[in-house]
């Protein structure tokens, strides 16, 4: 199973998150009573440490168990308020895991798949900017979605960050669609993504088939703690009472969970509750929770 999972609030333990089942778990990253063996996941973290830099830091590994361990000792001391991860399968031993995708300070990440892929690569390349085009992974879903929203990102004109972020995720599906209606009718898309600047998180849960729903993606946002786990106390000064987390696989532990509804997104920031929007071909229409 894919997973996607993020994170945006308080600085928080990166194992805590991501192992200790706060919010979600990888279990990719779990301990096994076999250390040595090898996961049939790649799995891929990016998290945000804004006073020490800009752009995010990002690892990903395949399911080697030295790989994993490497991972779990660099997430057991490092701390983020904002974090991306994701676990796709591995398709074979030679896999390099690509997500989350990072490109400067944007983070992005997606589960589903573009079932016509081989019949509009042609239409999708000729669409994209040299830079966009240049880290394009040719058999990959994602890294297709991932060029195609940085064109689109790049030339929106919102003033507002967030909105600008969900407004590309917004066109990007709608682009897809038609670009598939176009070269491959009858194929469908599922598009459930993450993009994350650090400062703000846009979420959609998506797809477009007469026989398809979105892959599960579930959403809670409320003050579920007001201090950074383990972190001390002079590292609080940034804390915020709002929490936004994402995921495909949520852990049922007496958080309220809300399942995104299809072709529906949630963009959030990190003082008020996310917004809802509704995904529609000519534009994102707000609606309530």
């Amino acid at each position: 199973m894919s997973r996607l999972f993020a994170y945006l609030g308080p600085p928080a333990r990166l194992a805590d998150l991501l192992v200790d089942a706060r919010y979600a778990s990888l279990p990719s990253l779990a301990e096994s009573e076999e250390p040595s063996t090898r996961r049939s996941t790649s799995c891929g973290v990016g998290w945000f440490v804004p006073a020490l830099a800009r752009d995010p830091a990002v690892v990903r590994i395949g399911g080697s168990p030295v790989e994993r361990a490497s991972l779990r000792s660099i997430l057991d001391v490092s701390a983020s308020p904002c974090v991306l991860a994701g676990e796709i399968p591995l398709h074979s031993p030679a896999f390099v895991p690509e997500q989350p995708f990072r490109t400067g300070r944007l983070l992005f990440g997606h589960v589903g798949r573009v079932a016509g892929l081989p019949q509009v690569r042609r239409a999708f390349a000729a669409s994209l900017s040299d830079e966009a085009f240049a880290d394009v992974v040719p058999t990959s879903d994602s890294s297709w979605l991932r060029a195609l929203y940085l064109d689109l990102w790049w030339t929106r004109r919102e003033a507002e960050a967030h909105l600008r972020l969900a407004a590309a995720l917004n066109e990007l599906a709608w682009t897809v669609v038609a670009t598939l209606q176009e070269r491959a009718p009858g194929a469908g898309i599922r598009l459930n993504a993450v993009v994350t600047d650090g400062d703000h998180l846009v979420a959609c849960r998506f797809a477009w088939s007469e026989e398809t729903l979105p892959d599960p993606l579930f959403h809670t946002a409320e003050p579920i703690h007001r201090h950074a786990g383990r972190m001390p106390p002079s590292r609080r000064a940034d804390e915020r009472s709002m929490v936004t987390a994402v995921a495909s696989d949520p852990v049922m532990n007496g958080t309220e969970w809300k399942a995104i509804r299809p072709a529906h997104m949630i963009v959030a920031n990190r003082d008020v509750a996310p917004l809802h929007f509704e995904m529609r071909p000519r534009g994102l229409v707000p609606v309530t929770a």
